[in-house]
């Protein structure tokens, strides 16, 4: 099944399958409504999507091939300090 896989994308999706991802939207939607209260507004907790978790794992995947992981949340959001590959996926 690996033998024809070219690209890292078609890697990764060997290991983390859809199932996988609907999965971890399911669950992080679920810790999300817990934490949400009635103050809080809907531009303070908004539910996940595949698309998102996605490209946070792939941010964390980036991260750690970079050897970035040890950097704080600050400095990898620094535009100055590790360009703007971090920004492009996500805020701080």
């Amino acid at each position: 099944m690996c033998r024809n896989v070219f690209e890292p994308l078609g890697c990764l999706q060997l290991f983390i399958t859809e199932e996988i991802i609907q999965e971890i939207v399911q669950w992080t939607n679920v810790e999300i409504s817990k934490k949400c209260s009635d103050t809080m507004t809907s531009l303070t907790f908004a539910d996940t999507n595949a698309t998102e978790i996605e490209a946070f794992i792939g941010l964390l995947t980036l991260s750690a091939a970079m050897k970035d992981n040890h950097l704080s949340r600050v400095a990898l959001f620094d535009s100055s300090f590790t360009g703007s590959r971090y920004v492009a996926v996500m805020s701080r």
